[in-house]
């Protein structure tokens, strides 16, 4: 039957497609089929299709027991329209799920998140609101002056795709020079198409959306494929142009912010050796325990926004000693005990002054106030104890000691790796967690790594 075709089944016809039904069935359901649907009493069926964006997605039955010549051409019209009015309410339902959609992709995109992220929920999100069989993000990178893939989304994943599409070639680009949506009802039948060796998509439709910048340069492209009985129509297109410029924003969006975080980043180091030369710290303190951190955070497998808090918090960790007056912070000697609660006043001072500091991670504050707690509470500034103490602090606690046994200053000689090492095993359960003391003495670099040559004080 046509699709949009209303038909009229007379007893032959029904005792015909009941017969192929009930080969299909085992004689439970077939009796039970039979005595519902009053199968011999039937004396006309009218099967019409509810067409939706030129695609059957119901049929609606009406069937009669008393004429054959019940649904007379009168009868058959006021039907079609009963199933028109069926069509838009499954329309409006469409068009309310695909509102639902678009708001849940505006959340979920307005979260702090990484590009891969933001292209994983686009790719889904086009693969759900344009009912795909497979949807391919291909993202630009300027590097290679290229597409590459990004995120794939659909029930078997199952899209060609290449390694990269240099400028100029396939469907893709010519989407994105001229900005505009390509369908085609067939892959092979699109000029300058990529079809892959084995040909599994040259049959699919397919639709290619480019993403562009408000400058127009190339963001990227969703390449969508369906079942080439359901190719994709222009009122599609409007849906697929409003996902396209949902993502090109949160992109460029990503790619401002990750400027503003490189250039904070840079800021923040600079800093962080700037106080190295007002504490008579030799070059490279800032780096050596910014690497040792890192190497913590890898091997504890911590999440990428706390990984750069550690950088930062190790960074920074100083920053306190701005206020401590030259007298105290570069004296040679031991300190006073009036003296040392001054220098302590520096893990709490360098915490104030970094929460001025916009775009910093909260937990790189806690590194810079914590980092000379003891896990057997009797740190400074306040006294925590075991777990108490944040995990990013207890991992920095590590790498400061370490790094301060192992440098020179000009009071005071630098110690071996091994005989720091032995200083910090001693101290797991008292001064440092002690299962993040294991996991530094294997993380900790080896007695061939270079030293710089510096002393700070450990116990400040």
């Amino acid at each position: 039957m046509a699709p949009g075709v209303p038909r009229v089944l007379r007893p032959a016809e029904i005792e015909r497609v009941w017969a192929e039904a009930d080969a299909e069935l085992a004689s439970g359901p077939r009796q039970a089929f039979a005595d519902l649907g009053q199968r011999t009493a039937l004396r006309a069926s009218l099967c019409l299709p509810v067409v939706v964006g030129g695609e059957v997605v119901a049929h609606l039955n009406l069937e009669s027991t008393e004429s054959e010549a019940v649904f007379s051409a009168g009868a058959i019209q006021d039907a079609q329209v009963f199933a028109q009015q069926i069509a838009a309410l499954l329309q409006l339902q469409e068009r309310w799920r695909e509102l639902e959609q678009l708001a849940q992709l505006h959340s979920d995109l307005n979260l702090d998140v990484g590009e891969q992220q933001i292209a994983a929920y686009l790719t889904q999100a086009a693969h759900d609101l344009l009912r795909t069989s497979s949807t391919l993000l291909l993202r630009y990178d300027p590097g290679l002056d290229a597409l590459v893939p990004s995120a794939q989304a659909g029930p078997a994943q199952q899209m060609d795709t290449p390694g990269q599409l240099p400028r100029g070639e396939g469907l893709s680009w010519q989407a994105l020079d001229s900005g505009r949506i390509i369908r085609a009802a067939r892959v092979q039948d699109a000029p300058g198409a990529y079809i892959h060796p084995a040909g599994r998509t040259a049959q699919q439709a397919l639709m290619v959306v480019p993403m562009r910048s408000h400058d127009r340069q190339p963001l990227g492209v969703l390449c969508l494929l369906r079942d080439p009985h359901r190719p994709f129509q222009s009122s599609e297109e409007a849906l697929a142009a409003m996902l396209a410029s949902v993502g090109t924003r949160v992109m460029e969006r990503s790619a401002h912010l990750s400027d503003l975080r490189a250039t904070l980043d840079a800021a923040l180091n600079m800093l962080g050796v700037a106080l190295e030369a007002r504490d008579l710290e030799t070059q490279g303190h800032t780096q050596r325990v910014r690497d040792l951190a890192a190497r913590m955070g890898e091997a504890l497998n911590l999440p990428d926004d706390q990984r750069l808090a550690l950088r930062h918090g190790a960074t920074l960790h100083d920053i306190g000693k701005l206020s401590v007056p030259d007298t105290i912070l570069l004296k040679p000697g031991r300190l006073t005990p009036e003296e040392r609660l001054i220098m302590e006043q520096h893990a709490p001072l360098g915490a104030e002054l970094v929460a001025r500091i916009p775009f910093l991670h909260p937990q790189a504050h806690e590194v810079v106030r914590h980092h000379h707690e003891r896990w057997d509470g009797a740190g400074y500034p306040d006294r925590l104890g075991g777990e108490q103490i944040p995990l990013l602090a207890r991992i920095f606690a590590l790498c400061d000691v370490y790094d301060a046994l192992t440098s020179v200053r000009p009071y005071k000689g630098a110690m071996s790796h091994e005989e720091a090492m032995t200083i910090i095993l001693q101290g797991a359960g008292t001064q440092f967690d002690p299962q993040l003391t294991e996991l530094f003495r294997r993380v900790a670099p080896g007695p061939g790594a270079p030293s710089e040559g510096r002393h700070p004080m450990p116990a400040v």
